[in-house]
């Protein structure tokens, strides 16, 4: 949560509204969301999952769904603080989830860019999402005796971070922004063939959005809005050279790197806190595709150690051999972008995701952040 606020304030975003997903516990007890102290700083405004609000419209269609659906939660929040933000003085707002962030080369690359979707009046921006591959297990395990899940608390021989923001550089590419040529293809199929349902991409590839904070703007899902502007999208088909409607828009950056269960401890955390979710959503409405998402459930649920541990490094992680990742960078199916991790690795505090001796018995060590939906909006331009 810290290294989120910190990136995205640097850049240039004027205020993040953080909408943490917590609900009350069984014993009764008002117990402070994880993660809601790492954010507190003037420009970040912090919203609990039992805080009063206003009524959205987006409540007639999602309501329903407000206790058994995340996605359905991200909508209304994402609503919510849209009307938030722009009685702030906001002018742009865009949605992400705790893993991602929204990426740029700099402050002043930002503000151009946003400029420009002002100068030309456009309603909505779809920015291409990227997913970051791990290349190194930052909490092995090795000396578990495989009959306890989860496993013990890491000892110190094995400390390293958590924070995938400072530690993890290395994402697969939108296949709509892979070259199209026979490399590419070829190193796509690579990544297909390592997955039981040969995905390339383990979660979603229609990207985030950033909305224009206009009369009429409504959410239609985590993923995109309904606006009465112009809608433009950096997500081109390379051969039909149509991006579903929407105008096209080429550009490398802004983009959004999402950093998809970076580590073993993520994906247990992830998937321990979902639990045993149907293979639909909306109560049956929209049924999920056989896929990543449905595999790691039934990993997660079936509590044997090692067999996650596999099932991690062969979906997740990243190929031991250098020599693939070279050939797939210089085929432009994966990048690096190292700027966020080069920017948070400068701070001189310590690490709170990094297991210490000092540290061992602190409450909520090992829980991941209660912050499902995020919020973050833009200054009127200059």
């Amino acid at each position: 949560v810290r290294s989120f606020v910190r990136w995205h304030l640097a850049i240039g975003f004027e205020r993040i509204y953080l909408c943490f997903d917590d609900d009350d516990d069984d014993d009764g007890e008002d117990h402070e969301p994880v993660g809601w102290r790492e954010a507190e700083e003037a420009r970040v405004v912090r919203i609990r999952r039992r805080d009063p609000r206003e009524a959205v419209p987006s409540l007639g269609k999602f309501g329903e769904f407000l206790a058994t659906e995340v996605q359905a939660r991200q909508v209304v929040n994402a609503e919510y603080v849209g009307l938030l933000a722009k009685r702030s003085g906001a002018r742009w707002l865009v949605h992400l989830d705790i893993d991602e962030a929204f990426y740029v080369s700099s402050r002043e690359a930002f503000l151009a860019h946003f400029r420009d979707l002002e100068e030309r009046r456009v309603g909505q921006c779809t920015y291409a999402n990227h997913e970051g591959v791990p290349e190194e297990e930052y909490y092995d395990d090795d000396d578990d005796d495989g009959n306890s899940f989860p496993p013990p608390r890491p000892t110190r021989r094995r400390k390293k971070s958590r924070d995938y923001f400072a530690s993890v550089t290395l994402f697969k590419r939108n296949h709509l922004c892979v070259p199209f040529t026979s490399q590419a293809a070829e190193a796509m199929a690579f990544w297909k063939a390592r997955t039981n349902k040969g995905q390339y991409l383990l979660c979603y590839d229609n990207g985030k959005s950033a909305v224009r904070l206009e009369e009429g703007v409504t959410p239609v899902s985590v993923h995109s809005w309904s606006t009465r502007g112009e809608s433009i999208s950096a997500l081109v088909d390379p051969v039909r050279k149509s991006p579903g409607g929407k105008g096209a828009l080429s550009f490398d950056e802004p983009c959004v790197l999402h950093f998809v269960v970076c580590g073993l401890f993520w994906l247990r955390a992830k998937y321990d806190i979902l639990g045993d979710f149907p293979d639909s959503w909306f109560g049956g409405k929209l049924k999920i595709a056989p896929s990543f998402h449905l595999d790691a459930r039934d990993a997660v649920k079936a509590n044997d150690v090692e067999a996650l541990k596999r099932f991690y490094h062969c979906h997740v992680a990243a190929p031991t051999k250098r020599s693939v990742l070279e050939t797939h960078l210089n085929a432009g199916v994966c990048r690096r972008y190292t700027l966020i991790a080069d920017f948070l690795n400068s701070f001189d505090d310590p690490d709170p995701t990094a297991d210490d001796d000092d540290d061992d018995e602190k409450d909520g060590d090992d829980d991941p952040p209660d912050a499902h939906s995020v919020c973050v909006s833009a200054p009127p331009p200059a």
